[in-house]
């Protein structure tokens, strides 16, 4: 969910899934050493589904990724997530390292959060053949609702235009 500055030109038949994969096994081999800064947390695997609406006299689109949670400490985590949509011959992929900060303690069963991030965006055009990349930018505000190993956390934001997600959450401890 983010805004592509603008970038270069690169031809359609380029495919970043693999671009895409690199940068997610690099983020998540950092996960035992930020893993290992928390106290009692653990690593929390999670999708994301939701709509954004990127401008307002087009569609809108939904919004499908993935996500690792990562604490650092109480109350920051490290959260890098792969987002994609698509609506008619658009399509937008996006890698984002984000921050989520807890605004409330992250202990009870409700707590607020604010997140943002700066990462990678690409976005292609198949009906004229044209794709852009460059830096991305997300920011937003959540209530992550804890049910024992499970999380579930609407959020609302700027960054792909407005969008609204859903994230589900398991976490390994």
């Amino acid at each position: 969910m983010a805004t592509l500055s603008s970038g270069e030109s690169v031809p359609v038949h380029d495919n970043p899934r693999s671009l895409l994969a690199g940068i997610l096994l690099i983020l998540l081999g950092c996960s035992g050493a930020l893993c290992a800064q928390s106290d009692g947390e653990s690593l929390e695997l999670r999708v994301t589904a939701g709509v954004a609406k990127v401008f307002f006299d087009e569609p809108a689109t939904t919004v499908l990724g993935a996500s690792v949670r990562m604490p650092i400490t109480e109350r920051l985590s490290f959260a890098p997530e792969v987002l994609h949509s698509r609506v008619f011959d658009f399509e937008l992929w996006t890698v984002v390292p984000n921050l989520v900060y807890a605004l409330t303690d992250p202990h009870r069963t409700r707590s607020f959060f604010v997140q943002s991030g700066v990462g990678w965006g690409r976005s292609v055009d198949h009906s004229i053949d044209y794709a852009t990349q460059g830096l991305v930018f997300t920011a937003g505000l959540g209530l992550r609702v804890r049910l024992g190993r499970i999380s579930l956390e609407p959020r609302a934001g700027l960054g792909h235009g407005f969008h609204a997600a859903m994230t589900l959450g398991y976490s390994l401890k």
